[in-house]
């Protein structure tokens, strides 16, 4: 058996998703039992006081940081459907134009995370790049609960 646990926080113009690394269990063969279920609960819990404890200081900041990133173009409701434009992982657009789009931005923290940003339109590639240091900059300092 194998699985991971993921949680998502929706704000006005983002999404925070944490996720764990997807994990094989083995069933014990003497008991038949399996401790996936007790991680996912476990992971679940500790997933949720992450969100909980980012959610505020998120909210307030993430508006002020984009603002302060030259390129950027206004945030606009967060939209799960919207067009993701870049791949990190392939340091590449994959769609371009002057419409609303959504981007993902891996960012540091106990468990898998991004954080997804809805734009009016595509930001220049630089204003991307220091973006996405400023995000990490914000994220290096926030205090994970345990």
């Amino acid at each position: 058996m194998s699985g991971s646990t993921k949680r998502e926080w929706v704000g006005d113009s983002f999404a925070l998703t944490l996720e764990t690394a997807c994990i094989s269990f083995a069933v014990d063969p003497d008991t038949g039992r399996s401790p996936e279920q007790e991680f996912h609960r476990e992971a679940a819990r500790r997933i949720e006081r992450a969100l909980a404890a980012v959610r505020d200081p998120l909210a307030r900041e993430i508006p002020g940081i984009v603002a302060g990133v030259r390129g950027t173009p206004p945030l606009v409701r967060y939209d799960a459907k919207l067009p993701a434009v870049f791949d990190f992982n392939r340091k590449e657009f994959l769609a371009s134009g002057n419409r609303a789009c959504l981007i993902r931005f891996p960012i540091p923290a106990p468990e898998c995370a991004t954080l997804g940003l809805c734009f009016a339109a595509l930001p220049d590639p630089a204003a991307i790049e220091d973006l996405k240091q400023a995000l990490r900059t914000f994220f290096e300092k926030v205090e994970w609960p345990a």
